[in-house]
């Protein structure tokens, strides 16, 4: 199972934030122009400089070459076009199949043996998603504005679970939940089951309600 999320999540990723523009794979494809590669590969062993058992640089170089030297075949951005569609469709299907075959069984260990070659051609697709959507600059703002709003949410709805007579900010559901409660952790964690159980949408419109800045509703009022 864990061998069947890393291959979907490495090339259906990395396939997806192509279309969007995300990993410019077809630059990094580009051997000559080593550039973007050089870029790419500084940042994965920054991130990795200190896990010991991740392979050496010069390993995963050619591992991530040879993916795109035998199957890649679009060298500007994607722009939908037929023969874009088919060339994209034509570098996952390889690779899926590539990757399903890697696999065998042994049936009388009981056990799943892994190609390591396609463990590191794995890895390092997983890889291009980190440095160009996770780790991307405009994600890092938005995740720590995220952050704050989560943090600001929690200090106000513990503030008010304190006194029944400050409840009314909360769904009736949870109202009833801190009616059973009888210790401050209790509290808390009625709090951190709201928070955890809404939506983005429902966290943004909270939040815009406690800054004043959104009509007043009930979160079973707001969009899911």
């Amino acid at each position: 199972m864990d061998w069947a999320d890393d291959v979907t999540y490495s090339v259906h990723d990395l396939e997806d934030f192509f279309r969007v523009g995300k990993i410019p794979v077809h630059l990094l494809a580009r051997a000559s122009e080593s550039l973007e590669r050089k870029h790419f590969f500084d940042d994965v062993y920054r991130r990795r400089a200190t896990e010991k058992d991740f392979p050496k640089r010069a390993v995963m170089e050619e591992a991530f070459g040879n993916i795109l030297g035998f199957y890649w075949r679009i060298y500007e951005p994607y722009s939908g076009t037929r023969e874009h569609r088919s060339r994209l469709r034509f570098f996952t299907s390889q690779l899926i199949h590539r990757y399903i075959n890697g696999v065998e069984i042994d049936k009388a260990k009981k056990t799943v043996a892994i190609d390591p070659e396609y463990e590191k051609e794995v890895a390092i697709l997983k890889e291009l998603t980190w440095t160009y959507v996770i780790e991307a600059p405009a994600q890092s703002l938005q995740r720590e504005g995220q952050r704050a709003v989560i943090r600001r949410l929690f200090e106000i709805y513990s503030e008010a679970s304190g006194a029944e007579k400050t409840w009314s900010i909360f769904p009736v559901y949870y109202r009833e939940e801190l009616r059973k409660t009888s210790t401050a952790a209790e509290r808390k964690r009625t709090v951190i089951d709201l928070i955890a159980g809404m939506t983005e949408p429902q966290v943004i419109e909270a939040y815009r309600q406690v800054m004043g800045a959104w009509p007043s509703q009930s979160l079973e009022g707001l969009p899911a």
